[in-house]
């Protein structure tokens, strides 16, 4: 009659290499998913972005307002020809959403419940000043989320939008 004393190292290589998949497996989707939040906010404000740009360029003065709601989530309106447009979520309250009228992007602000006003020219498409809010120009915004972080950079003289 044979003993059994115990796990063949064979046995305890083929355990290990099978936890050491699974392992990398979960960490590769868990970084995936950690910046998903950050990247949906991105692409909601450079559509924001983008339609009122196209909208501007056409019949309508289009303004855009971006900011942070009560509930430290972050939020886009529209003011069409005078009248404000009902607000839409862009972002959770887990994303941090920054914004600079340079190419600093040390010395940024954080988005908070005054929010930026960002208005196109009608002819060009080019940025203008906006006539309510803060007086600037809106350069880069940065949405991060953890170690996930993207730019958006509107270009002053085209207005065109583009995410790093």
């Amino acid at each position: 009659m044979k003993r059994n004393q115990g796990y063949s190292l064979v046995e305890l290589i083929v355990v290990i290499a099978i936890m050491a998949v699974l392992t990398g497996t979960v960490a590769i989707s868990v970084s995936a998913v950690g910046g998903f939040k950050a990247k949906e906010c991105t692409k909601n404000i450079q559509s924001y972005i983008n339609k009122t740009r196209v909208s501007t360029m056409g019949k309508n003065s289009v303004v855009l307002h971006l900011y942070k709601g009560a509930d430290d989530a972050f939020y886009a309106q529209t003011i069409t020809n005078g009248t404000t447009d009902a607000a839409q979520q862009i972002g959770k309250k887990t994303v941090t959403v920054k914004y600079t009228d340079g190419d600093d992007l040390t010395s940024m602000s954080e988005l908070d419940t005054t929010g930026v006003y960002i208005e196109f020219d009608r002819s060009s498409g080019a940025m203008k000043l906006p006539a309510s809010g803060p007086s600037i120009y809106v350069h880069k915004i940065t949405v991060s989320q953890g170690s996930k972080n993207y730019v958006i950079t509107i270009y002053r003289e085209t207005g065109k939008v583009v995410v790093e």
